[in-house]
């Protein structure tokens, strides 16, 4: 992302309303993350989501992190413009950087599979130089292959490095070449599985004939995305130091929500005629769960919809 056309091939799905312009976040070192305005310095990592109309995006970075190198010296090394970016990258280059915005997007429908390990590893199966380094290697640090001489490419980042010599090791390289990958970053919080199964030689290679179910299911699946876990944060505390936005992009839930539907929850067991017992009796031809068994029998019609109560059946919660 020291590229600034790279940055700027970033905002693809820029949302149109959007009140900073692309070209002046991409200048000031921001990259888009995918997530409603939230942008993102490949420099200094620090993250801006809210925007005022007047926002200069180099005033905007310059406040919230005064040290970041691009904010001390926009002609920093460490960027390339988008002046010079049509003459720094070349295929010749050890780091070819990012692939052009149209060859990803005709891979778009693949990038999901990509970030499996087995599926990248399959791309490797034309791979011409597994003397210079294992294909294993490569897949495991997140790469697949893009059958073009040694090019293999990020499935996170995007980020694409050639010209592999013997002895090079692909996390170092990776992170040397692009240090904010999510995949690098959070490498301890990866659910590869298959990176941590080694087959039988001779075996199968199939997850399902093992009978191994692949999935990264979260333990709380309405929490899984950003604004799901961020409308947790209806009640939070307005004197807190910590944000909403925050925590929620770090990966966090308001607790304080889920005692709320606990308790309606709670509530929903009840008996609707003394709301203190537990609800014990199905009444039918209705089939509603209303009652404790202490005012059933007092009842000719149900409480929820009014009809004949014809029979009773005693239940059991648990």
């Amino acid at each position: 992302m020291n590229y600034e056309a790279n940055r700027i091939a970033t905002f693809q799905h820029w949302p149109v309303n959007a009140i900073v312009h692309v070209d002046q976040l991409a200048k000031a070192g921001f990259y888009y993350t995918g997530r409603a305005q939230e942008v993102q310095c490949f420099l200094c990592g620090i993250r801006i989501s809210v925007w005022n109309y007047t926002d200069q995006a180099m005033a905007i970075h310059r406040a919230s992190n005064p040290e970041c190198p691009i904010v001390l010296d926009p002609n920093t090394n460490l960027n390339v413009p988008l002046s010079s970016a049509t003459n720094d990258i070349r295929p010749s280059s050890r780091n070819s950087n990012h692939r052009e915005n149209s060859e990803w997007d005709s891979m778009a429908a693949q990038r999901t599979n990509l970030l499996r390990y087995n599926v990248r590893l399959n791309t490797f199966e034309n791979w011409p130089y597994s003397d210079k380094i294992a294909p294993e290697r490569l897949a495991r640090s997140g790469f697949f292959y893009t059958q073009e001489g040694d090019m293999v490419e990020c499935a996170y980042c995007r980020g694409v490095i050639l010209k592999w010599e013997p002895g090079d090791d692909p996390d170092t390289e990776h992170i040397k070449n692009f240090p904010h990958c999510d995949f690098q970053l959070r490498r301890e919080e990866n659910l590869d599985l298959s990176c941590n199964i080694q087959f039988m030689p001779g075996t199968t290679s199939s997850f399902a004939e093992l009978g191994v179910q692949y999935h990264t299911a979260p333990k709380q699946p309405k929490h899984a995305t950003y604004e799901g876990r961020l409308h947790t944060f209806t009640g939070w505390p307005t004197h807190k130091r910590q944000k909403p936005d925050m925590l929620a992009d770090a990966g966090f839930y308001y607790v304080a929500c889920l005692e709320e539907e606990n308790r309606k929850l709670r509530e929903a067991r009840l008996c609707k005629i003394c709301m203190d017992r537990e609800v014990a009796v199905v009444f039918l031809p209705c089939g509603h769960l209303s009652t404790c068994e202490f005012c059933a029998p007092s009842l000719t019609q149900c409480p929820m919809c009014r009809q004949e109560i014809r029979a009773t059946v005693r239940t059991f919660l648990v």
